[in-house]
């Protein structure tokens, strides 16, 4: 019988890819700073790192993890953790070297371990969720990978016609995006949150809301970005609005404690990460407005674009992957090492300390990298694109944004690695 990974295999290589991914884009940064042309097979290297081995690989780590009450999501197996990382060393290889059909060859690896996530929905029975709700809520998300997966190879094997290559391009990344990296993010969030804090309830109501409206409104969105309809645009983006904005006001409303009194370090990542999805939402309606007139009143290009999209990136994802997996490994880790409550809390509260280390210098950090970004996005405006202060802005937000990933690497495998009491 072949030997079961544990989730935090797939957790900890997710972030050294993120850590990777991210040199790159520092790289990338740096050199649009300074006028070096670089290839643009190395952003499709640093996009695909980022989502496939790092985003998309932690997801399914998280997914993994079992839970007091739930079923394992499913067998974390040698098979599926080789698959999403050949798949994604194979990908990134074919972009490197500009072989599309090398990119579509591997990256049925990768699909392949990613389907792996239909196999056990959550049900969320603490939560009271209707059955209903929550098949409409992952099925969505599951629908809207499978078809982003599906446009990728498409353009990878060289199947889509050349006059339909924009639309597929953006409904290709909205929909691994927005369609299935949100909504799972958000999803496992309210399965594990609960775990790891003793008073959080969340609104019912609310919540039936936000699982009501906001598939629905990731559909619309991603739709009218591939057929560029404004109306459906905006519509998607006010229902997506709705949703983000009752989880946050759900999240900001508690006052939420662990089991030992504490406020766990978790819960202001999680905040800010609501606070960065709804500047982002309302930053995407903003541009839609923005693209109604020719020429638009105000300008946009390529810098605006890029501050925009690690809005979503570094704001949201990466504060929510940060705050779910600072609270969440300490647990799991714990729980594995015993079955006695008793026994456990010291366990526990010892892997907690290791975890939350430099949580709040790694915060100010990588906000001051993402602020470092805006400002650099602004200036354009402001100063010609020779000007001194881009280069300067550039390599201030290139380092701001590398130090947060090795500190947090760090803990998670110190935490890992600290041995289990007698």
């Amino acid at each position: 019988m072949s030997r079961s990974f544990h989730p935090a295999t797939f957790i900890v290589t997710g972030l050294i890819w993120l850590f990777l991914s991210t040199a790159v884009g520092c790289a990338l940064l740096l050199a649009d700073a300074h006028g070096i042309g670089l290839s643009l097979d190395l952003r499709q290297v640093h996009g695909h790192a980022a989502l496939v081995g790092g985003a998309i690989q932690i997801i399914m780590g998280l997914w993994f993890i079992p839970i007091a009450g739930e079923r394992p999501r499913a067998d974390s197996r040698p098979g599926i953790y080789f698959a999403i990382n050949f798949g994604t060393v194979g990908m990134l290889l074919g972009f490197g070297i500009g072989q599309p059909l090398l990119v579509g060859a591997f990256s049925v690896l990768a699909i392949g371990a990613m389907l792996a996530l239909f196999k056990h929905i959550p049900s969320h029975a603490a939560l009271n969720i209707p059955r209903g709700l929550t098949r409409w809520w992952y099925g969505t998300a599951l629908t809207a990978l499978s078809l982003g997966l599906a446009l990728g190879e498409g353009m990878a094997w060289k199947l889509v016609p050349h006059e339909h290559l924009g639309w597929v391009k953006v409904a290709h990344a909205h929909l691994t995006v927005v369609g299935f990296m949100l909504l799972a993010l958000i999803g496992l969030t309210y399965w594990l949150l609960p775990a790891i804090t003793e008073s959080l309830q969340f609104h019912a109501v609310w919540t039936r809301i936000i699982w009501l409206v906001m598939p629905l409104g990731a559909i619309i969105l991603a739709f009218g970005l591939a057929a560029s309809s404004f109306v459906s645009q905006i519509s998607g983006g006010i229902l997506l609005m709705l949703g983000v904005g009752l989880y946050a006001c759900d999240l900001a409303r508690q006052r939420i404690r662990d089991e030992y009194g504490r406020f766990p370090r978790a819960v202001p990542l999680l905040r800010i990460a609501g606070g960065y999805l709804g500047i982002t939402a309302l930053s995407g309606i903003a541009l839609a407005v923005n693209a109604l007139w020719l020429p638009p009143p105000v300008r946009i290009g390529q810098w605006h674009l890029l501050a925009y999209a690690h809005l979503f990136y570094l704001g949201f994802a990466v504060h929510h992957l940060f705050g779910l997996l600072t609270g969440l490994l300490p647990l799991v880790l714990a729980k594995a090492r015993s079955r006695s409550h008793k026994k456990r809390k010291p366990i526990h509260a010892e892997l907690i300390a290791l975890m939350e280390r430099g949580t709040s210098i790694q915060l100010g950090i990588l906000n001051l990298g993402i602020m470092g970004l805006v400002a650099m996005a602004s200036l354009v405006w402001w100063v010609p694109l020779k000007s001194p202060l881009i280069p300067v802005a550039a390599w201030t937000s290139a380092a701001l944004l590398l130090i947060p990933w090795p500190l947090f690497l760090f803990n998670a495998i110190v935490v890992l690695r600290t041995p289990a009491r007698p």
